[in-house]
């Protein structure tokens, strides 16, 4: 069941009780870019702005999903990233 940003499930623990699961969700129609790494804003804002994101997207995954479901958001950041125009080899100074 989706909620907002949110995907609401039951889902057991190991010791077999149940609890409510959930995990980051973005709607299929949803833009796939972050803020664009050419945008005129200074190159410290767009990282605190897309740390925040990052922290948002983290802060959405419960604790009790599996570590692979946690890499398949953080890669799904890192496409994001892609792109909107950042590369892994640009490495510039940012404070």
């Amino acid at each position: 069941m989706p909620v907002l940003d949110l995907k609401v499930w039951m889902g057991k623990t190991k010791n077999g009780v149940t609890k409510i699961v959930h995990t980051h969700y973005m709607k299929p129609m949803a833009n796939k870019g972050v803020i664009h790494r050419d945008s005129a804003l200074s190159m410290r804002t767009k990282v605190q702005i897309l740390i925040a994101d990052l922290v948002r997207v983290m802060r959405n995954i419960s604790p009790l999903v599996t570590h692979t479901e946690r890499k398949k958001h953080v890669q799904h950041f890192m496409d994001r990233l892609q792109h909107s125009g950042y590369s892994v080899k640009e490495r510039k100074e940012v404070y």
